[in-house]
C-alpha cells in the first residue's frame, strides 16, 4: 500500500485531501495535489460532490481551472449530475 497516495485519506465528511484544499483556500497545497498523477478527480465526499463541484460552490476558480486543465471531463461530470437530479425532482 502506497502510504502517500492523494486518495489514501479522507475525513469523517469523506473529503479528500483535495476535497479540504479546495475548501480551506490553500492554492499552493491545492497545485501540489493536483500535480499528483494518481490523483483521483471523480473522488467524491459523503454528499456526493468531486473536487470540482467543491471549486465551483467555493468559487475558487483558480482551483476549478486548473482542474479542468487537468481533467477536461470534470465539467461535464458536474453537469450530468445536475441534470439527474433535475430529473429526479420532476
Amino acid at each position: 500500500m502506497n502510504i502517500y497516495h492523494p486518495d489514501l485519506f479522507q475525513d469523517s465528511e469523506g473529503r479528500s485531501p483535495i476535497h479540504i484544499a479546495i475548501t480551506s483556500k490553500h492554492p499552493i497545497v491545492t497545485r501540489l495535489l493536483l500535480s499528483h498523477p494518481e490523483l483521483n478527480m471523480n473522488v467524491t465526499d459523503r454528499s456526493g460532490q468531486t473536487p470540482f463541484a467543491v471549486a465551483l460552490r467555493t468559487r475558487d476558480h483558480d482551483a476549478a481551472g486548473a482542474i479542468l486543465a487537468r481533467e477536461p471531463g470534470a465539467a461535464e461530470q458536474v453537469m450530468k449530475k445536475k441534470t439527474m437530479n433535475s430529473l429526479k425532482s420532476c
